[in-house]
């Protein structure tokens, strides 16, 4: 879907401009999309970190463990983000076998995820995951019933604009996080 596209360049586009910040030589390799959409895919040969992109051919827990499993399972990875549900689940699933994912870097891969549920709950509240960016149902379900309305009655809508969570075990249960925490 264009969203995951859109978020998922999104994030190797900051990476890469992040990692360039730190004044290190980056490279983006793994699925074409991917590779061919950020604004720069670098020299594999020559970068000193390396932002693999993998893809499950379908959207399924299972695919995106065995894609995840590939990545976690290498020496040199340090880092993986799971950008929708079924993937940060995926990650969690990998890890299952693998037991690589911690909150300290001294100590494992760092995993972070987006949206909720209960896995992604419970693995960022058993140290496994450092957190995940939820968005907000309960303010996506409000905007919308009144942008219907707006277009049954001809208006001229546009594109809304809606905030996003950072969350973890420090703050899962604030009142402006918990309500955006579904299972």
């Amino acid at each position: 879907a264009q969203n995951i596209q859109q978020r998922g360049t999104g994030f190797i586009n900051k990476m890469i401009d992040l990692i360039k910040a730190d004044g290190k030589t980056v490279a983006v390799k793994g699925n074409e999309f991917y590779v061919n959409n950020c604004s720069d895919k670098g020299d594999e040969k020559t970068a000193e970190v390396i932002i693999e992109v993998g893809v499950p051919a379908q959207t399924t827990v299972d695919l995106a463990a065995t894609e995840a499993n590939k990545i976690m399972s290498k020496a040199d990875t340090i880092a993986i983000f799971g950008s929708n549900q079924t993937t940060a689940e995926g990650v969690i699933t990998a890890n299952e076998t693998l037991n690589k994912l911690a909150t300290d870097p001294a100590e494992g891969i760092i995993g972070a995820g987006f949206d909720a549920g209960t896995p992604q709950k419970a693995a960022i509240n058993n140290g496994k995951l450092i957190g995940s960016v939820t968005q907000s149902p309960l303010m996506m379900g409000y905007k919308t019933i009144y942008t219907l309305v707006d277009i049954c009655n001809g208006k001229t809508v546009e594109d809304i604009p809606m905030d996003g969570y950072w969350y973890n075990a420090d703050n899962m249960e604030d009142e402006d996080i918990a309500p955006n925490l579904y299972d």
